[in-house]
């Protein structure tokens, strides 16, 4: 998953001067609002594809700006005939991949051996090969050079995602 459409609007919403809603849907054209929501955060993480294969996955963390969110049981109803119920949940599309991102992370492995580059964390599993320049404003070579990379454990990982932490090249 990447930040376009949907996430990109989520992850931009206050920055764009838009509101985020929660409805329920009820029923066919019966909405139920439950609140005002904001994004506080967001982690990424891997994730199984329809096919089994690895992939990063988003999940955001909203808060009620309310505080006071509607239950569950409440039967207040937004009815709209604007809403278009899809006809189906299911549809085959055309996926853009990373291709040779399994072999970048097995290049900082090798490199880091097998362990956290800040902390020494060494669950592989958990391990994320992170981009120094970030994957969307890489060109192919830097996108799979291992200079261009760093093992990290997941919360050193989101907060360098982020520019909230950054290192010298001599402290590593």
């Amino acid at each position: 998953m990447t930040f376009t459409k949907g996430n990109k609007a989520l992850l931009k919403h206050e920055e764009n001067g838009k509101k985020l809603y929660l409805f329920e849907n009820q029923s066919k054209g019966n909405w139920k609002f439950i609140d005002e929501l904001k994004l506080i955060d967001y982690d990424i993480f891997d994730t199984p594809d329809t096919t089994g294969n690895i992939r990063k996955g988003i999940k955001f963390k909203f808060l009620s700006t309310s505080g006071n969110p509607a239950s569950l049981d409440d039967t207040t109803f937004v009815q709209s005939k604007n809403i278009n119920i899809p006809e189906t949940t299911e549809r085959v599309g055309l996926v853009l991949s990373r291709v040779g991102q399994g072999y970048f992370r097995k290049q900082l492995i090798d490199r880091w051996n097998g362990k956290c580059a800040v902390s020494g964390c060494s669950i592989s599993k958990i391990l994320i090969a992170s981009h120094i320049v970030p994957w969307s404003e890489a060109n192919d070579k830097e996108r799979l050079d291992v200079d261009n990379g760093i093992l990290l454990s997941p919360t050193l990982d989101a907060l360098f995602d982020k520019h909230l932490i950054s290192f010298k090249d001599d402290a590593l």
